[in-house]
């Protein structure tokens, strides 16, 4: 089960358009980048967790990992393959709202928030991608459920910019040329 409307924007930044060797555009939907979704206990084995792994590891041009995804396309492509029975939330009749924090649309009434386009109340708040800090999307809603029936505190901690490694530095410079030259062959 997932919740997610996530693939009516495009597979970018999960998949790339060879994954269709693979799904149909329909079998996507069930799954795309749901950060939500429950199974079943013992559903998938560790054995395969390995097994998708090296499938994984044997078609890279499956995957879009160019703006730093970590592991949601690897877990959406272990959903679609291993679990057959899937199930969109989104998908039921009369839909269901949306729920990223970076949605600017919803409408405030008090403490919830609610979806215009399918009139209904979010049944959660997802901040993927989005730092929680002051000043966040929602900061207020955020605030207000995570204290709720406690003190608030007084002081939150400022993000304070790391700077990057001389490896991480050499990584990052190594990926760009990668990607460079694969554009140059590609083409």
């Amino acid at each position: 089960m997932c919740f997610d409307y996530q693939h009516l924007g495009g597979m970018k930044n999960v998949f790339t358009p060879e994954i269709y060797q693979v799904f149909s555009q329909d079998e996507l939907k069930d799954i795309f980048n749901g950060g939500w979704w429950a199974s079943k206990k013992g559903l998938i084995s560790e054995q395969d967790l390995y097994d998708v792994f090296a499938e994984c590891a044997a078609h890279l041009e499956y995957f879009d990992f160019s703006h730093k995804t970590s592991d949601q396309p690897i877990i959406n492509y272990m959903m679609l393959k291993r679990i057959k029975r899937r199930f969109n939330i989104v998908r039921r009749p009369g839909k269901a709202p949306g729920s990223w924090a970076g949605t600017s649309h919803f409408h405030r009434e008090g403490d919830k928030l609610i979806d215009p386009n399918v009139n209904q109340p979010l049944e959660y708040l997802h901040w993927a991608g989005i730092r929680i800090q002051p000043g966040c999307p929602y900061w207020d809603i955020w605030e207000h459920y995570r204290y709720l029936g406690e003190a608030k505190p007084n002081y939150y901690p400022q993000k304070t910019d790391r700077k990057k490694s001389l490896g991480r530095k050499f990584i990052d410079k190594v990926k760009k040329i990668a990607g460079q030259i694969k554009k140059i062959y590609s083409n």
